[in-house]
């Protein structure tokens, strides 16, 4: 459905370029080329989810989490200063994580990504201790009944609105294959408020 709803709205605005019926605009183009970058990132959405799936063959490394976060939320600052959202890091400065940084990024970018286009939050909180990395956030959180189901493939708690945020329901699906490639656990909760994800590994 997520695919053929824009592919058909651009054939039908192209066949009636193309017989005349209307006119060839700015506006028009323009809108074209929207749809066009949708489908775009749901062709990357659903190929980063293959890749997910396969089993899990990178090296981990010693990752300096404190620096690490830091830098990947530096790529995010326009987005998170547009969105009004600061992110606060509780982690120390020598707290190493034997990990694959690939996905290690991934899975902090789509909790990042997940956060900015749905929670309405003002905060993002990540937290590490031995075992456990907790991510977090104040945002406006989601229905108990929808805990179970978030990391399901296209699963959306709100159909309508991950629509016109591009969303395929696929990126918790992603973080979580993700953690598992690693032998992590990852568990969604309700924070109080907003909605916390909570990974943790084994010593």
């Amino acid at each position: 459905h997520e695919l053929n709803t824009p592919l058909a709205a651009m054939i039908g605005q192209l066949t009636a370029l193309e017989d005349g019926k209307y006119p060839m605009t700015k506006e028009r183009i323009g809108d074209l080329k929207e749809q066009a970058e949708r489908l775009a990132d749901l062709v990357r959405q659903l190929d980063a989810y293959t890749k997910a799936r396969i089993p899990h063959t990178g090296k981990t490394e010693e990752i300096p989490l404190r620096s690490f976060c830091e830098e990947l939320i530096g790529r995010f600052a326009l987005d998170l200063k547009q969105e009004k959202m600061t992110v606060k890091l509780e982690i120390t400065e020598d707290y190493i994580l034997h990990a694959n940084p690939e996905a290690l990024q991934r899975i902090l970018t789509n909790l990042i990504q997940n956060s900015l286009r749905y929670s309405e939050a003002s905060e993002i909180v990540i937290t590490a201790s031995s075992h456990k990395i907790i991510y977090s956030d104040n945002g406006k959180g989601v229905p108990s009944e929808s805990l179970p189901y978030l990391f399901e493939r296209f699963y959306r708690v709100d159909a309508s609105r991950n629509r016109a945020t591009g969303g395929l329901g696929l990126g918790l699906a992603i973080v979580k294959e993700l953690a598992e490639g690693q032998n992590w656990h990852i568990q969604a909760k309700l924070g109080r408020p907003g909605l916390a994800f909570v990974l943790t590994f084994p010593s």
